[in-house]
């Protein structure tokens, strides 16, 4: 099982450090603890993404524009 850290889940979602604290303390994000640290696992940022990634696609998704010749 791959863990990451917070920053390295910031660097992927190519976000700042503090949104993903955000999303962890919100529990949007799942997490386990080692020490005072988060751990984020494969599994689970897997999971936000496929849950997040689609919601996001529709609230924000353009109609595709026909190809011009």
């Amino acid at each position: 099982m791959k863990l990451y850290t917070v920053a390295e889940v910031a660097e992927i979602l190519k976000v700042h450090i503090n949104t993903v604290r955000r999303l962890l303390k919100s529990r949007k994000l799942e997490s386990i603890r080692v020490g005072n640290q988060y751990r984020i696992s494969e599994e689970q940022l897997n999971s936000y993404l496929k849950v997040h990634s689609l919601s996001d696609k529709k609230q924000g998704e353009a109609t595709p524009r026909a190809q011009e010749a």
